[in-house]
């Protein structure tokens, strides 16, 4: 699911990540639940390749508006990467719109 999400996300234009999006990406891809469907070289092939083809971008927006606060950084990265447009409903982000 992780690996068609980025594919989608390739063909149809320029991918961007945080820092904070990247660590937690890892750090998810950790978790002893996930390990029975990803191997340890996929893992860090899939990262690598997401290093490589995504933009790194620096949030400038610091945003807190959704019930859960890890959804604060993707919005975030939006808002501060010029494309947010109506992330919030693609996204299913459970917040009331002012972008």
């Amino acid at each position: 699911m992780c690996r068609q999400a980025f594919e989608v996300g390739q063909r149809k234009g320029q991918l961007v990540r945080s820092d904070e999006i990247f660590m937690e990406l890892a750090a998810t891809l950790e978790k002893p639940r996930l390990q029975k469907y990803i191997k340890g070289e996929d893992k860090v092939d899939f990262l690598s390749n997401f290093l490589q083809l995504t933009k790194s971008v620096a949030p400038t927006a610091r945003i807190t508006v959704c019930r859960d606060p890890k959804d604060n950084m993707f919005l975030e990265l939006a808002v501060s990467s010029g494309r947010c447009g109506n992330c919030y409903q693609r996204w299913g982000l459970a917040i009331t719109p002012p972008f």
